[in-house]
Order: C-alpha cells, then sequence, then structure tokens
C-alpha cells in the first residue's frame, strides 16, 4: 500500500481540495483511495483545544497538518497511532492508496530530518511505498498570496524583507503560536533533495492544472481505476482569493502595532494610519512591484 502525501504548498487551493476529500471520503474509498480521520484527541494541547472550542470531535480535522506537528512537538506515539490506525481501515477496506493532505508538510522541504522521520514511521508501520506531491505556483502571485494570508494570520510582514529573504535563501520564515514554518519558492531544487534524502518519489504539479475542474481533480483522476467516474469531485468549490490591498495593508499595521483588527480602531486615527498605509504600498508599487518579476523568476 502507498501512502500519498499531498503538501500543497501554501496558498494552493490546499483547503478546497481537502474539504473535497473530507466530504467525499467514502466515494475515494470506492476507488481504493483511503483518506483518513483521526479517531483520538491527540496529546497536543493547542490542536486539542482546537478542537474542543470549535465544539469539534477529532472526526472533523479535515487537513493532516498535525503529521509533521506531532513529530516537532514531540508526539511520536500519536504519529505512530495515527498511522496504525489509518493503515488498518485502508487495509480493511482493500485500499490501493492512503491519501493525507497538510500545508504544514511544506516544511519538509527544509527539514529534510522531519520529512525522513515522518517516511520512516510509516514505513515501519507498514506502507510500502511513500510519495509526496506538492503544487508549483508562479513566484510573483505566491508572493503576494503570502503577503495577503500572512496578515491575517496576526503576522506582520516588510515587504522588502520578504522578498530579500526569498532570493537569499529559496524559501519565506514565519512562526506563530503553532511553531515555524517555511515557505518554499526554490520548489524544484528542494524537492530533489528531499527525494533523495527520503528515498521516496516526488511529483510536482503545476498550480492550474491541480486546480483545472475542481481542485485536485487531476490528482483524483491519478490515482483512480481507469474510467472512474468521478463527477462527485466536480462541484464548482470556492477558492480563496487575495484581499483587497487596503484591507491587507490595515490588518499588517494593527499586527505590528498589536491592535484588533476592527474599524472601531481603525477609525479612531483614521489619518494617522491611512498616512502609513500610503506609504507602505507606495515601497510596494514603486519599490517591489517593477522589479519582483525578475527578482524571483529564477525560481519558475
Amino acid at each position: 500500500m502507498k501512502l500519498i502525501l499531498h503538501a500543497g504548498t501554501h496558498k494552493t487551493a490546499s483547503t478546497s481540495f481537502q474539504n473535497n476529500c473530507f466530504l467525499n471520503s467514502k466515494y475515494l474509498n470506492n476507488l481504493g483511495i483511503h483518506y483518513p480521520k483521526l479517531h483520538f484527541l491527540p496529546k497536543d494541547n493547542l490542536l486539542k483545544q482546537e478542537i474542543l472550542l470549535q465544539k469539534k470531535s477529532p472526526l472533523d480535522l479535515q487537513q493532516h497538518s498535525f503529521i509533521p506537528r506531532f513529530i516537532n512537538k514531540g508526539f511520536i506515539n500519536d504519529l505512530k497511532r495515527f498511522f496504525l490506525e489509518t493503515y488498518q481501515a485502508a487495509k480493511d477496506i482493500n485500499a490501493n492508496y492512503v491519501l493525507c493532505s497538510g500545508e504544514d508538510m511544506e516544511n519538509c522541504l527544509v527539514d529534510l530530518l522531519l520529512g525522513r522521520e515522518i517516511v520512516n514511521q510509516a514505513k515501519i508501520i507498514g506502507f510500502k511505498s511513500v510519495e509526496w506531491i506538492f503544487i508549483k505556483r508562479k513566484s510573483v502571485e505566491y508572493y503576494f498570496s503570502l503577503y495577503s494570508q500572512l496578515a491575517k494570520q496576526r503576522i506582520t510582514c516588510d515587504p522588502i524583507t520578504m522578498i530579500e529573504s526569498i532570493e537569499n535563501n529559496g524559501y519565506l520564515t514565519a512562526q506563530n503560536m503553532h511553531g515555524t514554518f517555511y515557505y518554499v519558492f526554490d520548489l524544484i531544487n528542494r524537492t530533489k533533495r528531499l527525494e533523495d534524502f527520503t528515498d521516496t518519489t516526488i511529483s510536482v504539479i503545476n498550480f492550474h492544472d491541480f486546480i483545472n475542474i475542481s481542485p485536485g481533480y487531476n490528482l483524483i483522476k491519478t490515482y483512480s481505476p481507469m474510467k472512474s467516474d468521478l463527477s462527485f469531485f466536480k462541484e464548482n468549490i470556492k477558492i480563496n482569493t487575495t484581499k483587497k490591498d487596503e484591507g491587507i495593508e490595515i490588518k499588517h499595521l494593527f499586527n505590528f502595532l498589536s491592535l484588533d483588527h476592527s474599524n472601531q480602531n481603525y477609525y479612531k486615527r483614521q489619518n494617522i494610519y491611512d498616512e502609513v498605509i500610503r506609504r507602505r504600498k507606495y515601497v510596494i508599487e514603486s519599490g517591489i512591484k517593477p522589479t519582483i518579476e525578475s527578482r524571483l523568476s529564477k525560481f519558475d
């Protein structure tokens, strides 16, 4: 049985794909593809609180970013239990593949030891092989999409520092209460390193091919029997789009000032905030946008 690890990357319609897989897991089982659920409360207190606060059962987690998180936080037994239960469930239905999806597995492109540990634990449980799937998005699109997303996650970004970090390292690093996250632009080179280091197979899919028909439709088709009915995977699912510039810059500013994102806070000092935002937008428009294509094109 093969374990397929769809790691995204971030901002490549992964959430839409995960939602579709979760809602249609029974259909996927019929195709020999098992999309597993977490059937126990983990020892990771933050993840446990997240589940309980949202009044969710473990069965409601639609993606698998907890896989690398279990390792980083030292909860190896939770990972072993998840892999064991998943393997047995897939075996019981005679599945050919287990498909796990989580954007945080993008970290494995930088932290190769993390990737190796995931693969080792999977093979100990009984998986014969492991394949990683990464989605390649145009670097400029990825940059601005991340700039928007990180603002929403209460992470303050300096647009110039961002692009300099990407140029020098091939990836961007960000941190929050859940840990450290890597957003990889030098995808081709780093997937080759991960492939060699973990003795696995890696597939890189173009973003527009991935979202064609429906997010992940062509991925599912690849692992399904010939002439399978995939109409259940053709639903028109909303794909997250970048917010308006004004909203993004207000969020970055309020993150820096440790203020809640609210109209009330904005209107208290609107004139001051508008001037700061105007300056930041000027830096982006005059200092970044004219050259960003050439600066990041080496990663395309």
